[in-house]
């Protein structure tokens, strides 16, 4: 089954290699968070991104938070635009959450997805912010990840993403029993634990968001749009380490884009649409087999850096596998000319 999917997603997601191509067209993906206290997590998700095949990463945080990012890594184009000032008049926060807002729609036309959450805190003003940011997203059709805070965010205000089909959401445990308790408070308390108690589950909690995708991360992860459903079981690491999270978001938001871009290139290819049979059935399967892919290199990823460091596995140790496990799992094709 596994190897059917890796398959699929060879063929249909995942884009060849051409001299055709222009920078950027293989992915621009943008990371909204980081702030004095995170600046590891943002960093870990737009060098993942990097690093699993996007030609662009843009990082949206706070001030404090943009010199630090700026010395990991000189390939992040790192924007301070996010507001987290002290509390002053409401016109005043207003208006400086207002222009934060403006400041990153503008950046809006040159990006392929944006992922929501990684080290954004909890400050008032930059939830305000993203939150904001989400509508205008919706409004402009940018898919969105959303992890880390960004799923706090989305458990204080589901309808913040309810219907928006372009949006992934990335929660581990503790993240989807909130969510799933504000969108159903009277069957938090379920007793059936079981394997297919939990699919469905899920299923229930896709359809009433209006079909987002949902990556139930644990000792299996569990995608679903409501519709489609796949568990992804591929081994991973005895450790744990902090940031992995982010390494899966970062590699979600550059395959999330290649979903679409396939939409788009299945309609110019004679031969995908001699292949509808075998492909995924629109836009909203590509999502789904999309995160399917980018579960499965985190875990390879994850499995080979605790070969090498064991118990000293940190996110860094992931990312330094990505080029060899992503080239191992969706070797690269290459094509000479791309019809237009």
């Amino acid at each position: 089954m596994s190897a059917n999917i890796i398959q699929l997603i060879q063929r249909h997601i995942v884009p060849p290699l051409s001299n055709s191509f222009h920078k950027g067209e293989a992915g621009r993906i943008a990371v909204l968070g980081g702030c004095e206290e995170y600046t590891g997590a943002p960093f870990y998700a737009s060098e993942s991104s990097l690093r699993s095949g996007c030609d662009l990463s843009f990082v949206f945080c706070t001030k404090d938070a943009s010199v630090p990012i700026k010395s990991y890594s000189p390939e992040i184009i790192v924007y301070p635009f996010l507001y987290d000032g002290e509390e002053g008049s409401s016109d005043e926060t207003e208006k400086l959450v207002s222009r934060s807002v403006s400041k990153i729609q503008e950046i809006f036309p040159r990006l392929h997805s944006l992922i929501i959450g990684p080290g954004m805190g909890r400050n008032r003003n930059v939830l305000q912010v993203a939150s904001q940011v989400i509508q205008k997203a919706k409004e402009k059709e940018v898919p969105l990840v959303i992890d880390g805070d960004g799923l706090y965010l989305v458990s204080q205000n589901p309808s913040l993403i309810k219907g928006y089909k372009h949006t992934v959401l990335l929660p581990n445990p503790v993240e989807y029993k909130r969510i799933y308790e504000s969108v159903f408070p009277d069957k938090a308390n379920s007793d059936d634990e079981s394997k297919d108690a939990d699919t469905k589950m899920l299923e229930q909690l896709c359809n009433e968001l209006g079909n987002v995708t949902i990556v139930k991360k644990g000792s299996v992860d569990l995608i679903s749009n409501g519709k489609l459903t796949l568990k992804c079981e591929e081994e991973g690491s005895l450790r744990r380490s902090g940031g992995q999270g982010d390494v899966l978001s970062g590699i979600t938001g550059t395959f999330v884009h290649w979903a679409h871009w396939s939409q788009e290139r299945s309609k110019k290819n004679k031969e995908d649409q001699k292949d509808k049979n075998t492909q995924p059935k629109g836009l909203e399967d590509s999502i789904v087999y999309a995160c399917y892919a980018a579960c499965t290199l985190t875990r390879k990823c994850a499995k080979e850096a605790f070969k090498k460091s064991y118990r000293s596995t940190t996110a860094p140790d992931l990312i330094a596998q990505l080029p060899h496990v992503l080239q191992d799992t969706f070797p690269y094709q290459i094509t000479e000319q791309v019809e237009e």
